[in-house]
């Protein structure tokens, strides 16, 4: 399972842990249901303020990465899988663990005009973000949904694109930080989604850029800015494994 070795009895008999999706011989089971383990435990985000410092590290990883500093940074809100879940529930036909970890929202308010017309007139971003998750895979979450943001402010043509594309773009800029940092516990399991948006979409924004991953981003920039977003298919091509 990714890098390690468990034998079949333990995964059989041990509960996969929600944050690394490893089996779990001491765990927590919280009140939403979600298996934690020991390891995760001892590093999980659970509260507001232990959030913000990763907050920022995943913000300036992605501005430094795409050379583009984000406009606004949305609000972060840490969220129990009760909350996730209705939330997601509108956009999300998945039960892959990875989509459940995070959540981008934004919210306009507009004004009708005497004349008929609707103009905004202010808008409100949030990022939710699964609590419990440990710093590493806290940072690759608040990454994927950072980049839902930054698609939002300067490629905002792909918002009319299927659903695969946006996603396949954020999990490509997870993965970027994954790689950079060492985080191989987590690239192994953005590498083998079956998630037909969030896995074979990132499957087929990676190989846009072929093997040479530290120049992916000038490819993948210049593709979001020039793609005929009409003559994108529905689902995501099917791509193999690197």
């Amino acid at each position: 399972m990714g890098r390690h070795v468990y034998c079949a009895r333990c995964v059989a008999t041990h509960p996969i842990c929600f944050s690394c999706g490893l089996p779990s011989l001491t765990h927590r089971t919280l009140p939403d249901g979600r298996v934690i383990c020991g390891y995760c435990r001892r590093r999980a985000v659970t509260t507001d303020r232990e959030a913000a410092p990763h907050y920022e590290r995943a913000r300036r990883f992605l501005e430094t990465w795409t050379a583009i500093e984000l406009k606004t940074v949305p609000k972060l809100k840490l969220v129990d899988m009760f909350e996730m879940s209705a939330l997601a529930k509108a956009i999300r036909k998945t039960t892959d663990s990875v989509a459940l970890r995070g959540l981008y929202s934004r919210q306009t308010t507009t004004l009708l005009t005497p004349r008929g017309k609707t103009l905004p007139v202010s808008e409100t971003e949030t990022i939710y973000v699964a609590d419990h998750l440990y710093d590493e895979i806290f940072r690759v979450a608040a990454v994927h949904e950072l980049m839902h943001d930054l698609i939002h402010e300067r490629f905002s043509r792909l918002e009319k694109a299927p659903l695969w594309v946006q996603e396949g773009i954020c999990q490509q800029a997870s993965a970027e930080l994954c790689r950079r940092r060492r985080y191989d516990d987590a690239l192994a399991v953005i590498e083998s989604s079956r998630d037909p948006d969030y896995g074979d979409g990132y499957r087929y924004v990676r190989n846009l850029s072929g093997s040479e991953h530290w120049k992916n981003w000038n490819a993948l920039r210049k593709w979001m800015e020039t793609i005929d977003v009409g003559l994108l298919p529905e689902t995501a091509p099917h791509v193999g494994p690197a």
